[in-house]
């Protein structure tokens, strides 16, 4: 039995009544690892067990607590065996209704005890019954309690009950309420006046215990509390990427300004820069021109032309005698940006080298050479850019292409290559997917951010139409129509196998049904389960043209450019988000052919999903989309898997809490004094130092 004086609220949860080793382990899974983790493991919802509902006052659907007597009680065998018992009050009765039962619970459940239960009220023919209800009894004599607060209904983890949750949170407040508030209470009183913050220990223990007797809604009853934690876990944020920020103001990167190579560069292009193009490269330039690292985001709507923007700034680097290394997601993604700055730059004189997993040993040896050497060139790869082996010398820019699909580890990882003392590379990194203002405001807030919105002279927007599934005959048609006009198609399926719970048609399903519509046409099949060389392969074909058809998953995404290819259908669109969306359908109209997005539906849409396909179907804007799949979605689904642990938070919501989002920058100078230790214990609270680098 633990010491309860010995209690603190950073003891590890090993030391709480009722967990071991085991509990201590699937506690851990859901980020509880000391007791006032539990603090903020908060609930999703809550239960009103602090007044009885007369019998004849339930309604259908509703959770409510009632109180009577057990009249009756049998085991029934009609249809699947159950233990129905009757309870009365002076209104009315109800039925229990248990499918899982035991003998030593039949026998406690006494003819003529007083029984009080709660659970969702479900109307049949015979009138309302409760399905599995908790409960309690008593003797008829005798008064069951009721809660003086709402009942908070947790999210669990495997093997974790509610009853155990609710226990070992109940503990932990009162550690809390024991505790010296200096050791909870981390941000100054000034700041809680200013920005009329409640303090967290009242915070925490409205959140977990909010009071009955409020008529209003309980989201407008706990939203302060939950402002407060909220305003704490961004400002948390901000202040660790500050700190991050401040110390690359410390480090040393090569200054490099324009030069000769830029004008040939440009001449050499087949097109003019955009005036958008134009001023982004100069917000870089101007980055490059001074001695501290660069470290800026460049977000580029689909199609923009990011690519030439980084092939410009390679210019200076490579004049300065410095190397360049970006890195892609993927193997396809990295030849097509190889054989793109091998084009533009071999007849300026310098060499672009491409490294991936699949390289032989004597072409990773001349790899190894050229990279260790002084000589000023782009290196181009996947994660293979940052293996042991390779010792880059002169590594003055890392470019890193759709970094949302990298971790923080990942990109520093590459950034760790150019270090040596103070000295550090600039980094660039971009992505296709435009980020909300307040996601931008928050996980980002450490980068510069340059915006590339227009779309390069000549080219076209992809034109976007909504279409039931019961009309694939007519879409059947236009792809013969774009075959015989020497067109390439893809088809994109969310899965590749069925799913009867969401109907949907599995790729290869599709795959061959394509093949007996459209003989001849020239049909292939990517998803995710293929390897990499498989994957690679199908690609090539349909780049190079050997293939019409493209049945796909949603692993064309991203970093797939076939100019040739001029209409894409997208199967059971009423499942995917707009920013998926519209990143699928950016893998059309790259070139300046017209081109079409089909966005096949099936019937009956929900409200949710036809707002989506509205959206999607009238603007071409990625930027605006962005900021209404934020709405529609939140912030989790933008950050993607590999950065849901960087930037995922706990309790803040970007849409909820967009007003808190703009308090936070003046919250942060008025903190400027706060002392490196505190930091710490915020980041600790939040856990930011798990979910960002320790530098960024």
């Amino acid at each position: 039995m633990p010491d309860k004086d010995d209690l603190k609220l950073d003891s590890p949860v090993l030391k709480l009544d009722g967990v071991g080793p085991k509990t201590a382990e699937k506690l851990a899974k859901i980020g509880v690892n000391v007791a006032s983790d539990l603090l903020f493991h908060l609930p999703t919802r809550y239960q009103n067990k602090t007044k009885i509902t007369p019998i004849n006052y339930l309604k259908n659907g509703e959770e409510s607590l009632i109180e009577g007597v057990l009249e009756t009680k049998q085991i029934v065998y009609r249809g699947r065996r159950s233990l129905v018992c009757r309870v009365t009050d002076p209104s009315g009765s109800v039925t229990l209704r248990f499918f899982h039962f035991s003998k030593n619970q039949t026998e406690k459940l006494e003819v003529g005890s007083k029984i009080q239960c709660f659970g969702l009220t479900r109307k049949t023919v015979r009138g309302f019954e409760l399905i599995h209800p908790e409960y309690k009894l008593a003797n008829i004599f005798d008064k069951i309690p009721i809660n003086e607060t709402l009942t908070a209904i947790y999210p669990l983890t495997e093997g974790i009950q509610q009853k155990k949750m609710s226990s070992l949170i109940r503990q932990t407040i009162n550690i809390l309420e024991k505790s010296n508030p200096s050791d909870y209470e981390l941000l100054p009183e000034t700041i809680r006046q200013n920005f009329k913050l409640a303090d967290i220990g009242e915070s925490i223990k409205n959140i977990h215990y909010p009071s009955a007797d409020s008529t209003d809604p309980i989201r407008k009853l706990i939203y302060p509390y939950l402002r407060r934690l909220a305003f704490e876990e961004l400002l948390a944020q901000k202040l660790y990427l500050t700190r991050g920020r401040n110390q690359n103001m410390k480090r040393i990167a090569p200054s490099v300004s324009c030069s000769f190579l830029r004008d040939k560069f440009l001449n050499g292009l087949e097109f003019e820069l955009t005036g958008n193009q134009q001023k982004v490269i100069s917000e870089i330039d101007a980055d490059l021109n001074r001695n501290i690292p660069m470290n800026r985001l460049l977000q580029g709507d689909v199609g923009s032309g990011k690519t030439v923007v980084a092939g410009a700034i390679c210019t200076n680097i490579l004049a300065s005698n410095y190397k360049v290394a970006l890195m892609a997601p993927t193997e396809i993604l990295a030849e097509q940006h190889h054989k793109t700055l091998m084009e533009w730059f071999k007849p300026l004189g310098f060499e672009t080298i491409l490294v991936t997993g699949k390289l032989s040993a004597f072409e990773r040896k001349d790899i190894v050479l050229h990279i260790a050497s002084e000589k000023p060139l782009i290196v181009v790869g996947t994660h293979a850019l940052f293996q042991e082996n390779l010792i880059y010398r002169k590594l003055g820019l890392t470019i890193i292409d759709e970094q949302h699909r990298f971790g923080v580890e990942q990109r520093e990882a590459l950034l760790r290559k150019s270090r040596s003392g103070k000295f550090r590379a600039h980094q660039l990194v971009m992505t296709a997917t435009p980020i909300p203002r307040t996601l931008a405001m928050t996980a980002y807030s450490h980068l510069d951010i340059s915006l590339l919105k227009s779309l390069p002279k000549g080219r076209k927007t992809v034109s976007t139409h909504l279409i039931p599934e019961s009309r694939r005959v007519e879409i059947i048609e236009r792809i013969r129509i774009a075959f015989r006009g020497g067109r390439q198609i893809y088809w994109v399926c969310p899965l590749i196998e069925k799913s009867d719970k969401l109907e949907k048609k599995a790729a290869t399903l599709i795959a061959a049904e394509l093949t007996r519509e459209l003989p001849g046409l020239g049909v292939s099949l990517i998803h995710g389960r293929l390897s990499e060389q498989e994957k690679y392969d199908v690609m090539q074909d349909f780049i190079l043209g050997n293939t019409s058809l493209l049945v796909a998953t949603t692993v064309i995404e991203v970093g797939v450019d076939a100019p040739n290819a001029t209409l894409i259908v997208i199967e059971n669109s009423e499942h995917l988000g707009l920013s998926q969306l519209h990143q699928l359908r950016g893998r059309v109209g790259r070139s300046q052919l017209k081109a079409n997005c089909i966005l096949l539906y099936k019937n009956p849409l929900s409200e949710m999903a036809r707002t989506r396909l509205e959206i999607i179907r009238n603007t071409n804007d990625g930027f605006k989309i962005a900021e209404l799949d934020l709405e529609l979605r939140g912030p989790g689904e933008f950050l993607g898997k590999r950065q849901s642990g960087a930037f995922q938070f706990k309790i803040a919501d970007l849409v909820r809490d967009s007003r808190i989002v703009a308090e936070i920058g003046n919250a942060a100078i008025e903190m400027k004094s706060i002392d490196d230790n505190t930091i710490d214990r915020l980041c600790n609270r939040w856990a930011i130092g798990k979910r960002l680098s320790a530098d960024i």
